[in-house]
């Protein structure tokens, strides 16, 4: 039968070492538990006695009473579990660079089968990746920092290589994804102050590509936003931009965001302007179709509808400065539904004032002659009245 007493110590000790993981915990307290076992059992037959004997026997081979038997026994078993603590304790301490081994050999493993476009494009994080295995192998024992300043590595190049596949598809997160991997940058700095070596260097090309990644998306949307089809795009870019040169701590970022908040806010201005006169044209438009309904509403359309143009070309030349397709479009067709109404009220106008010149332009050769025939006769009675006078 196993003894519950002799686990209590061996998983104590083992405790202590936090760095070790629960199954290497659980396979070390298995074995100690095993040797006690072994060791306990032969020493225990040692101090029984022989079958003649009904109780053990003292080093003058006398048999004993139980109580001082079992004296003597518990004394033996006591000084066995400490002899035995003091082994296995031993065990572990000797295991740790195996441990680390086992550790290392992981994360070699790791970064020798990595492989991305990043590197590829970037010498600096090719570097990392190379020297992270030279490291490994340059050294004759396999520490636990080295262990963990080689695993910061490889989950930094992992980081790194994520961020590159979001590039063209979600390029803010990919910002965000390159940006997140400084945690990594950090801890391989406060590492490589411990291990040593080639590991400054490895930190340093980390840093230096990571910064060269970001300054390299910077350029891209840069470039980018001279090419953009609108204001709006344009502005998108240029705060891309802006992110991944403040993120690598470029002073380019001070320049573009400059440029951002001049941009953004003409834009605002243009587009609420434009958003106005819209609103303004539209509402002069509909009021002129309504007046176009009403008997000579000509007359009151027509002022209407030449006001509403006027806004929305307004509006439409806006547009069409931060190249709005869409809003553009939609402008320039109620300009030219506008325009089709200030023709109609026009020519209703006309008819109306031409109808009346036909009506008035007899009348008036009419009053005219009524007038003319009216004066002559005038005349003609005072020119009767003289002669008759005489």
């Amino acid at each position: 039968m196993k003894p519950r007493s002799l686990e209590m110590p061996i998983q104590h000790s083992l405790g202590t070492f936090t760095k070790v993981s629960k199954s290497r915990v659980a396979e070390f307290t298995a074995t100690g538990t095993a040797i006690l076992n072994m060791n306990l059992s032969e020493n225990a037959e040692s101090i029984m006695a022989p079958p003649h004997c009904p109780t053990p026997i003292n080093a003058y081979g006398i048999c004993l009473t139980l109580p001082a038997a079992s004296f003597i026994f518990f004394s033996k078993v006591r000084k066995l579990i400490s002899d035995m603590h003091a082994r296995v304790v031993l065990l572990l301490l000797l295991s740790f660079p195996a441990i680390a081994a086992q550790d290392c050999q992981s994360v070699l493993e790791s970064v020798r089968d990595f492989t991305s476009p990043v590197i590829s494009e970037y010498p600096e994080l090719y570097q990392v990746r190379n020297d992270i295995m030279l490291l490994i192998y340059s050294e004759a024992e396999c520490s636990q920092e080295i262990a963990e300043f080689s695993a910061a590595g490889v989950e930094f190049l992992r980081k790194m290589d994520y961020a590159y596949g979001l590039l063209e598809d979600s390029p803010e997160e990919a910002i965000a994804s390159a940006s997140s991997a400084s945690s990594e940058l950090e801890e391989l700095e406060r590492l490589a102050q411990a291990v040593g070596g080639l590991a400054p260097g490895i930190s340093e090309s980390a840093g230096s590509g990571w910064r060269s990644f970001l300054v390299d998306i910077g350029d891209r949307h840069y470039a980018r936003a001279s090419e953009a089809g609108s204001t709006a795009a344009e502005i998108y870019e240029l705060s891309l931009a802006e992110k991944a040169y403040a993120a690598a701590g470029s002073p380019r970022a001070l320049v573009v965001g400059e440029r951002v908040k001049r941009l953004k806010s003409a834009y605002l201005r243009d587009m609420q302007r434009a958003e106005a006169a819209m609103s303004s044209g539209e509402s002069l438009l509909a009021l002129a179709e309504a007046s176009m309904k009403k008997p000579a509403g000509f007359l009151s359309a027509y002022p209407s509808a030449r006001e509403g143009v006027g806004k929305l070309k307004l509006a439409e030349h806006l547009y069409g400065v931060h190249r709005e397709k869409e809003r553009l479009g939609t402008a320039r067709s109620l300009r030219e539904r506008g325009e089709e109404l200030v023709a109609e009220s026009r020519r209703g106008i006309i008819a109306f004032f031409g109808l009346l010149m036909l009506v008035l332009v007899p009348l008036s050769a009419y009053l005219q002659g009524a007038v003319d025939a009216w004066r002559r006769d005038g005349d003609e009675c005072r020119l009767g009245a003289e002669l008759m006078g005489d």
